[in-house]
């Protein structure tokens, strides 16, 4: 499946936001959209002037630009403690990850029956918690 990434270009004086070049790479060459744009100059142009890019290249190939990987960035210790306290909460709350992504969004979009139905589950999880440590306490 083809995948879309940004090379931004070097800024110039007349520039009123940052240039880039939308770059699609792993386009399969028997796909109409290869085909389409390899046969239709024309058509790069529509789409650059469209997205507001200087221009679109298309590539079978995997093409891996330096600026779009963030693989070799040191992890900050606070988004580290954010995942890890992330992935407490859904274990307590008896929900896989993302359920409460999607509780939360469901329930911000109006669907109240959702909000009663985490809190019921948070309450539940505490409640066995103080359970679980009370017993724990006692034996």
């Amino acid at each position: 499946m083809a995948r879309l990434q940004i090379l931004e270009l070097p800024e110039g004086a007349g520039d009123d936001r940052p240039p880039f070049v939308l770059v699609i790479d792993q386009a399969p060459r028997d796909e109409p959209l290869f085909r389409a744009f390899r046969e239709d100059m024309d058509l790069n142009d529509v789409v650059a002037a469209r997205v507001g890019a200087r221009a679109v290249l298309v590539f079978e190939d995997t093409i891996e630009i330096p600026a779009n990987d963030t693989s070799g960035y040191p992890r900050d210790a606070v988004e580290s403690e954010a995942e890890t306290e992330r992935d407490e909460l859904h274990a307590e709350l008896g929900l896989a990850p993302g359920q409460l992504h999607s509780a939360a969004l469901s329930a911000i979009r109006g669907k109240h029956a959702n909000i009663h139905e985490l809190i019921g589950r948070a309450e539940q999880a505490e409640a066995e918690i103080r359970a679980a440590q009370t017993k724990a306490a006692e034996g």
